[in-house]
């Protein structure tokens, strides 16, 4: 997907507005990290970059997720104590 994209996708799904000073420089970030490739392609006569998750990005979506669903289990079902 281009970043504009997953701007709307992250609306449709999560009902939250990230606008593009958010999303560019995260998308640069994850870039840098090597968690997305970005390759420039012409759409429309218009040029846009496209965004990939790479193998090393969904490993880290993975982990992450794992994370998540331990914390909230946590939230769900506390401890008990001793």
């Amino acid at each position: 997907m281009h970043g504009y994209q997953i701007i709307l996708e992250i609306r449709k799904r999560y009902n939250t507005y990230f606008g593009p000073s958010t999303i560019y420089p995260l998308l640069s970030a994850l870039e840098r990290k090597a968690y997305v490739t970005g390759a420039w392609q012409l759409e429309g006569g218009r040029p846009r970059k496209t965004y990939v998750l790479t193998a090393a990005g969904q490993a880290q979506l993975h982990s992450l997720q794992t994370d998540i669903a331990i914390v909230l289990q946590s939230v769900v079902e506390p401890p008990t104590r001793a």
